[in-house]
Order: structure tokens, then sequence, then C-alpha cells
């Protein structure tokens, strides 16, 4: 799930930069056969600047799957850029972009085709049902579709944003609010859910940001438990389980520093919760105990960050191996070309949260970047730990002229999987794969 700090990149919807989230145009999920999908927005050249939905399939070895609407890629000329994926257990594709586009959550079938049987023709519409900005999307064991992100108004400051988190039925006919980072009053911050993971229990833990109910505020990375059924007669969520943290958890590693800092991928980890995103300019990596209380004994002092000698450097996107091993993906920015690049960051962590020295360059891989022109960019947003310890990591690469998806596979010891696409690297601009 999912879902940059310094991206100098040319999207039609980048996250609203107040937030101080990494949310991107981007998502990616891997269906039971090895096939993976892939959604975000077309590239800008062709069409004129203006972005849309597009989503694509690929076959295990990175070709594109031309079983899937024909030539591998959908186009929803109709819809925003999405920004989540997830997959049901019929197959079906769930697809989530922002208010402002045709729908909150738009659903096709494994053939690539609209699925009309969902919500209305397809499309669940937002507002009361879905979330106004998606950032992450998954389903749940009982086939329920939960949605979260920011509800508020997208053009705001900041003032009037809400991390909430909706529930779905597995249709597409209804939706509504599950919990949320707060109740929405006047008198509370404003928070941005970025990712959530499920609770046995039926609770959900959702981790984003909060920050004071100003455009300047800084914000900080926040945690809180989601209890079932807690809303209101009116759809209003009661305030989060204070028996996680005391209620909403807000990190503050670096209180000095004026940069924003964010939980932009959760996770479980052996009992307890990681968070990864950003601190202080650094890619940020802490782990927390189950009941909400920071895990002093992983890293240095519950948590580890990274740069590479940038500008600042962000984590989008978390997993964890059957051993306890941690894989964080995003981007590393630096200026260039009068303007700002990013280029695409992964690290690798051993359970106690220091870096595993034989993996790459003592754990950190900072690939050539895949972009032409500069100021350019290749940042990560999702990442996917495959069988023989291979690693799958997506996100979007461009220039000033246009943005493509990517793909970038590596073995296990860190070297680049030759086996898949062109040396281990995919890149597709959907937009210029079908004919016109």
């Amino acid at each position: 799930m999912r879902l940059g700090a310094g991206m100098a990149v040319t999207l039609a919807l980048a996250a609203p930069a107040a937030a101080g989230a990494s949310v991107g145009n981007f998502g990616m999920a891997v269906q039971p056969d090895g096939k993976i999908v892939v959604a975000g927005g077309a590239g800008l050249a062709p069409e004129g600047g203006r972005e849309f939905g597009a989503v694509v399939r690929y076959l295990p070895d990175g070709r594109l799957d031309r079983s899937f609407d024909g030539d591998g890629v959908v186009l929803l000329r109709q819809q925003r850029p999405f920004t989540a994926v997830a997959l049901q257990e019929n197959g079906r594709i769930l697809v989530a972009s922002p208010i402002g586009g045709r729908a909150g959550l738009t659903r096709l079938l494994p053939s690539g085709a609209l699925d009309t049987s969902f919500g209305e023709g397809g499309y669940l519409y937002g507002g009361a049902s879905t979330s106004f900005f998606p950032t992450s999307l998954a389903v749940g064991k009982s086939g329920r579709i939960f949605v979260g992100g920011m509800t508020g108004y997208p053009q705001d400051s900041g003032e009037h944003w809400y991390g909430w988190l909706y529930s779905v039925t597995s249709n597409g006919r209804s939706g509504g609010v599950f919990g949320g980072m707060t109740t929405g009053q006047s008198d509370q911050p404003k928070t941005f859910v970025n990712d959530f993971v499920f609770d046995p229990g039926g609770s959900v833990v959702v981790a984003g940001t909060v920050a004071e109910r100003r455009a300047d505020a800084k914000a900080h990375a926040a945690l809180a438990r989601l209890l079932p059924g807690s809303v209101e007669p009116g759809g209003t969520p009661t305030a989060p389980d204070p028996a996680f943290g005391g209620g909403l958890v807000a990190s503050d590693i670096f209180p000095a520093s004026p940069m924003p800092e964010a939980a932009n991928a959760l996770s479980r980890h052996e009992g307890g919760l990681l968070i990864a995103g950003e601190a202080g300019g650094s890619m940020l990596v802490s782990r927390y105990f189950g009941n909400g209380t920071k895990d002093n004994g992983f890293g240095r002092r519950g948590f580890w960050t990274i740069n590479v000698g940038g500008t600042s450097a962000v984590a989008n996107a978390l997993a964890v191996d059957a051993k306890g091993g941690i894989f964080v993906a995003g981007s590393t920015s630096s200026r260039c070309a009068g303007g700002e690049c990013s280029s695409l960051l992964l690290a690798h962590l051993a359970r106690f949260g220091h870096p595993v020295k034989r993996w790459g360059h003592d754990g950190i891989l900072t690939p050539a970047p895949a972009y032409a022109r500069l100021p350019g960019f290749e940042v990560a947003y999702d990442l996917a730990l495959r069988p023989q310890g291979r690693v799958l990591v997506g996100g979007l690469v461009g220039d000033p002229s246009s943005s493509r998806f990517f793909l970038r596979r590596y073995l296990a010891d860190g070297t680049p999987d030759r086996s898949f696409g062109r040396r281990g690297r995919v890149t597709t601009l959907p937009v210029a794969v079908r004919p016109r």
C-alpha cells in the first residue's frame, strides 16, 4: 500500500505540499501468478500537460501483458492519476483516484475491461463514501475495501484536512467513515493518513502526519489505532483508541529541524510496528511496540535515518522479509541544472535497525537514474518482496517533458536481476503504448 520530499517533478497532481507526506500518483500490486499491476498517471507531453489515470500490467519477466486490454495498458481519460491499487480475490483490480476525476474508486475485470457491476457502472464516487485524496487502499479479510487518505479541500492550505479511513462494501455500492486520526473539529490538528495495517481483532492502525492547524506548521509522523464502530450517528469518527499510545501518537525525531517529518509507509514487524518516511531531511525508519510506544532498542533510540549526501531523502515504501529484515524504498534529492533532481534510494536494514553491510553499498542502493534530461526524477513509491530474495521496486521516472512508470528488480545480494526487463529495469510511457 501504500504512498516525496524534495520531488521536483512536473506531475499534475502531486501531494499537497503542506501535508508533509510523500504521496505519489503511483501504486503497485503483484498477482498470485506473478503478474505485476501498476496504476498511476499517463505521461504529460502527449496530452499537452494534462495527466489522466492509467493501469498497466506486466508479465513476471517485465514484458507488457498483451492480454490485458489488448496491449497491456488501460487508459481512463476521465480519471485523475491513480494513487493506489489493490487486488480482490476474484482477480479484479481496484484503483483509487482523488476527487476531481470521475470517481474515488474504479474496478477493472482481470481482462482490463471496466467492471460495470461495481458501484455505479464501474465507479464509486467519492465524498461521503471515500477519501477526497486517497493514498492507501487494501482489501480486508471479510472482502470489505478500506481507503485511507485525506478528507477536506485539496485547494486549501491544509487548514481543513482530516486523516480518515473509509470502509466500502466489496461490490462498491456503499461506503462510509471507519475511523479517523481526529474527529475533524476546528480545535484539533490537521492530519493525513498515508498507510494502514489491520489488527486481528478488527481494529486498524494508521500512519501518516499531524501538524498544527496553520499553513506553515511543521508536520510530524503520526500513528493511531482506530476501533471498529467508532463513528457518531452523523458519520463523524470518534477519537482514536486511547489505549494505543494515549490516542494520536506524534513522533518528533529532530525537534530542532525545520524540515517535515512523516510516516509514509507502515508494516508489522515481529509483534511491533515499523514506519518509514522522512525526518529532518533524511529517510526515516522507526519501530514501535504494539501498544504505540517507541521501541528504543531499535536502531538509535528507536529509529534509523539514511541520507547519502543530497539535500533530502525520503522513504515511501516498506517491506519486511520472513527473517525480520527490512527494505525501504524512496528517493534522494540534490540540486542540479538550476533545479532539483531526485534519484532512487533503496535500503536494506537488519531486524534491529542497522544496515546490512553486505547488501548493495553498506546496505544502500542508489542506481544511476533512468531519466534522460535535467532536471529529472526517479522516485520509488512501492516495493514487493519476491521469491528467492528478489526485491521489486516501482515508481515514476521523468523529466520536464514527460513521466513514465518504472520497475526495477534486484537479486538477493542487491545486484540487478538481468532476467527482468532490460538489465533489470522496465520503463513504460502508457500513452505511447496504445496506437492512436
